[in-house]
């Protein structure tokens, strides 16, 4: 009857109407199956995909938080140093590069907040895809803040490692093992910070 094709129609168009409607929100830029691979949820209640990352992801203050709270060296210090952050020691190396280069100094590790801080031994252990979306953070951070991270000035290398010498000395046990022969550490011995400390040092550095 004519009356039974009419709700037949009515059905399909609703149907028709529903999966053009899922189609669409399947395509937007910001809905997560639209993404490559699965999503953090970041302190600032951004969704960030370190598969498929994209500078309007990032936020400076998640890089503040997250290496405030990441330990160095996997938090493998000596006895009596609880805890050494990845953002004081970025604020460390801001402050030992040469001053055109605080920034990339200040920034260097930036992108752990979303790959972690992976110790040297087991980056090798974790092949070529991690390396890749390591890869990719560093273009979208350095994107959203106008610094080449994959290609550092000389002075923040210097200051990275002249950083580590520092740490080796003052934070780490001694184990009879040289390490960085011929780096000169800093002078002054470095007193671990609390995380709270760490965060406003470092947010403090990146806005002056």
């Amino acid at each position: 009857t004519k009356r039974a094709g009419a709700k037949q129609y009515n059905i399909v168009l609703a149907l028709a109407i529903l999966f053009g409607f899922g189609v669409l929100l399947y395509s937007l830029p910001d809905h997560p199956r639209a993404r490559r691979g699965d999503y953090m949820w970041c302190f600032s209640g951004r969704r960030f995909w370190p598969l498929d990352p994209r500078s309007e992801d990032v936020c400076i203050e998640d890089i503040g938080l997250s290496l405030a709270r990441t330990n160095r060296f996997a938090g493998h210090m000596k006895r009596g140093v609880w805890t050494y952050s990845v953002a004081q020691h970025s604020v460390i190396v801001s402050y030992a590069c040469d001053s055109s280069d605080a920034r990339e100094g200040l920034m260097h590790d930036s992108p752990e907040t979303y790959t972690q801080d992976i110790i040297r031994p087991n980056r090798s252990l974790l092949g070529d895809a991690y390396l890749t979306a390591e890869l990719h953070c560093m273009f979208a951070v350095g994107d959203r803040f106008g610094i080449n991270l994959c290609k550092m000035p000389v002075s923040v290398k210097r200051a990275d490692l002249i950083a580590l010498a520092t740490e080796r000395r003052d934070l780490m046990e001694h184990m009879g093992i040289p390490w960085l022969l011929g780096v000169q550490p800093l002078a002054e011995v470095i007193i671990p910070w609390s995380p709270e400390r760490a965060y406003n040092a470092f947010m403090g550095r990146f806005y002056e």
